[in-house]
């Protein structure tokens, strides 16, 4: 059976959801606004012109879309450039590689974001696809942006490695199978296949997987 896996990017490939969580109170103090962790869980998923319209509207910012946006992506960029990857990473990429898995990168993030960690990191060869949020129109948890990875794939079965609701119900409402990477040991309500706590965990349960059919 020809299978692809699929990985989430902020929270699974990149260490960034503290940095991700500091950039989104740090807008909001800009003026004067307090947010909330919830809030925050909620938005791991939109794109950044989701995040910052939905926040305009919430606070009632008066300043326009454009310099909002810009004011946000400036904390962004300068907060990307010091993003760690998930710790083990690099070496789950490669024994999947080595097994003959095609790897994909699924993500909301801006095309730009994701090329500047990979530039840094030297790790894009390993990625077959690179879908992100410039290549749809709706972010997750919409189910657009794996039915593309279907569709671009051609693939009979896709496994995607998420970590947050949002990217879990995307993938679901796709009939994606879905492993949940539990890093922060925070628990979800959604319906998974599997869920792991530490990324090295992964290849020998898709090789598992593998021998089982």
């Amino acid at each position: 059976m020809s299978r692809l896996i699929a990985f989430d990017f902020d929270g699974v490939v990149v260490d960034s959801i503290s940095v991700l969580k500091s950039v989104y109170y740090d807008f909001l103090n800009q003026f004067g606004k307090k947010g909330s962790d919830v809030e925050f869980d909620s938005l791991n998923g939109p794109t950044i012109d989701e995040i910052v319209l939905i926040l305009k509207k919430k606070y009632d910012l008066e300043d326009s879309f454009k310099v909002l946006l810009d004011k946000y992506r400036g904390l962004l960029t300068e907060a990307y450039s010091a993003v760690p990857l998930i710790k083990g990473i690099q070496s789950v990429l490669e024994d999947l590689s080595n097994q003959g898995m095609d790897l994909a990168l699924v993500t909301s993030s801006v095309r730009s974001e994701v090329e500047l960690i990979f530039h840094k990191h030297q790790i894009d060869k390993k990625f077959k696809f690179i879908i992100t949020g410039n290549d749809v129109k709706e972010s997750k948890p919409s189910p657009e942006i794996y039915l593309l990875l279907k569709k671009l794939s051609g693939k009979n079965e896709i496994w995607t490695i998420e970590d947050s609701d949002n990217g879990i119900k995307s993938a679901r409402e796709a009939s994606i199978n879905v492993i949940y990477f539990d890093h922060h040991n925070s628990g979800t309500t959604q319906c998974v296949d599997c869920r792991v706590h530490d990324i090295s965990e992964i290849p020998p349960i898709l090789k598992g997987i593998e021998e089982a059919y």
